[in-house]
């Protein structure tokens, strides 16, 4: 194998490694908050429950284990429109 295909490498004074930098072709994109939202709405329409797990609303339980039931049940009848 040549050298060039290494990822680390060791350091000039034998005392470790070091991470090669990788080399990148183009710069990724910054997403400003408006574009992430745009972006985000756009995979939810590929999503086939379209982001909609529960029915919209406010919800109060009196415990996390009937909290955890109706989470329970709302995914299942989600899965169950799904089919």
């Amino acid at each position: 194998m040549t050298e060039r295909s290494f990822k680390f490498t060791v350091r000039e004074d034998g005392l470790g490694w070091e991470e090669r930098p990788l080399k990148v072709v183009g710069k990724a994109p910054g997403f400003s908050p408006a574009a992430a939202l745009r972006w985000n709405s756009s995979m939810l329409r590929l999503s086939p429950l379209r982001g909609r797990w529960f029915p919209s609303g406010v919800y109060k339980f009196k415990t996390w284990e009937e909290e955890a039931e109706w989470t329970k049940t709302q995914i299942q009848a989600a899965s169950l429109r799904l089919k």
